[in-house]
């Protein structure tokens, strides 16, 4: 019988908590809308989505890079792009680091958003750091010593973005 009445108590109290939390949940608050090619999304298969330090999101598609202000959508291309054509677009993953940089791994290599120059250039190693185990880039992290981890079909690449300094993980199979 008092398990009965302790259940029942419980009950009552959380479905009162559940109504007072839910009542202050204004439904008007949230407004969702679909974006597209035809708000001027480079295309409609989004890979990755990263919010800079003034509040603009950067979005990663299957067709390039975009910079969205809440209004509109302003892509942003690789510098090669403007005299030769780029092997692809297609964004694979994306980082707003501390310092605020942004980095986009995309299939063919990685780059860092310029602002002076308001394109993506190609990121560039030191000569003694060596190169990327593998040009497709599948995800970016970022440590809490500021290290970039980027990881690649063929292991992982730890890059200090101040030095330009990158130690290569192979992936070693069994």
């Amino acid at each position: 019988m008092v398990c009965y009445r302790l259940v029942s108590f419980l009950l009552l109290l959380s479905s009162l908590l559940y109504s007072t939390l839910m009542s202050a949940v204004d439904p008007g608050r949230f407004k969702f809308e679909r974006m597209s090619t035809e708000n001027g999304l480079p295309s409609n298969t989004i890979m990755s989505i990263v919010q800079d330090r003034e509040g603009f999101l950067w979005v990663g598609t299957y067709n390039g890079v975009c910079r969205f202000d809440g209004y509109r959508f302003k892509s942003v291309f690789p510098s090669s792009a403007k005299n030769t054509t780029p092997r692809s677009n297609q964004v694979s993953s994306m980082l707003a680091d501390d310092s605020g940089r942004i980095w986009v791994g995309m299939i063919d290599g990685l780059y860092r958003y310029c602002p002076e120059m308001g394109d993506l250039v190609p990121h560039s190693l030191s000569e003694q750091s060596g190169s990327l185990l593998h040009y497709s880039i599948t995800v970016l992290y970022q440590t809490r010593d500021g290290m970039l981890w980027i990881g690649t079909p063929r292991g992982l690449n730890r890059l200090d973005p101040d030095r330009g300094t990158l130690k290569l993980f192979r992936n070693e199979r069994t």
